[in-house]
């Protein structure tokens, strides 16, 4: 009987430990983001709040709030581009720079999406592939871009009680003149297949979607460099 209970008393032990761990993970996460809100609120109230919420970017404890609200605020520089997206030139005040694909690149370049809105990659690509000035008229292409998630397949089993739904992600690209909306070339990318639908499935299946993997920046990198460079 002793063996018994010191048994239990260390799988007890050993369960408290790891509700005790992922308290305080959980904690931990609730007040890092508490904080990043915080600094953000200071930023919408300084007196640039695009110049600062840039360079909040950098942070992981402020960066996709930071995003979130470059994109309410509106970017003045993704703003300017959006137009490029439905074929028109961009907005400008002064000449904008003429694309050359025969010139010596680099060949600034900024992504977004054709609301005006961010991507998850456009920031990373703006600080390596975008204009040194973060103005529109030196951006020379906008890649427009729009995420999907395309269903491959629909199964069902029985009476349409269980069902397994196959997604795969796509990104469609847009590569456009910054200075005229000319569209210069088009590429989809696309994300691994999920697995195949089972052949059975159990009565507590239920309904699923089996989704393949995301597609990473490095694709897009690799596709765009030939314009960039």
């Amino acid at each position: 009987m002793g063996d018994g209970t010191n048994g239990e008393k260390v799988m007890w032990g050993a369960a408290a430990g790891v509700i005790i761990f992922f308290l305080a993970l959980f904690l931990w996460a609730a007040l890092a983001e508490a904080g990043g809100r915080r600094e953000i609120d200071a930023i919408l109230g300084s007196d640039d709040p695009v110049g600062n919420l840039i360079l909040a970017l950098d942070s992981k404890s402020t960066n996709n709030l930071a995003r979130t609200s470059l994109d309410e605020i509106g970017d003045p520089l993704l703003l300017a581009l959006a137009p490029v997206c439905d074929g028109l030139p961009m907005r400008r005040q002064r000449p904008a720079a003429a694309y050359d694909p025969d010139a010596p690149g680099p060949h600034p370049l900024v992504l977004l999406h054709p609301d005006g809105k961010s991507d998850p990659w456009t920031y990373r690509l703006l600080a390596d592939w975008g204009p040194a000035s973060r103005e529109a008229p030196d951006v020379q292409l906008v890649v427009c871009v729009v995420r999907r998630e395309h269903r491959l397949e629909l199964c069902e089993y029985g009476i349409g009680n269980h069902s397994v739904k196959r997604i795969q992600h796509r990104i469609y690209l847009e590569v456009r003149e910054a200075r005229t909306g000319a569209l210069i070339a088009k590429e989809t990318l696309m994300g691994s297949e999920p697995s195949r639908c089972p052949g059975t499935v159990r009565s507590s299946h239920g309904h699923k979607t089996y989704t393949g993997r995301a597609i990473e920046l490095s694709r897009a990198r690799k596709y765009l460099a030939a314009f960039y460079e």
